[in-house]
């Protein structure tokens, strides 16, 4: 089942950091794409590959990748963790 707009766009926060297979990915821009529908992707968004600093290491590049279920509700959870840690 593919995540909701709401999720996309809680997923794609600009500033986040995403663990990717690759390493480390810092969201810079997300943007809906309403309307369309497979094989046409429903969002579009620029990331820039990361040390685990959060440090560039590579330019920025679109891409339209859903992340699965399983991806978004570990971002979720990490995200809270560090949260409560930061208060």
């Amino acid at each position: 089942m593919s995540l909701t707009s709401d999720q996309l766009r809680e997923y794609f926060t600009p500033g986040a950091l995403l663990s990717t297979c690759g390493g480390f990915d810092r969201v810079l821009g997300f943007a809906l794409r309403d309307g369309l529908s497979p094989p046409f992707s429903r969002f579009a968004v620029t990331v820039q590959r990361c040390n685990a600093a959060g440090v560039a290491i590579e330019a920025p590049r679109t891409h339209w990748t859903e992340p699965t279920r399983s991806q978004y509700i570990t971002a979720m959870a990490e995200r809270t963790e560090y949260i409560i840690e930061q208060a």
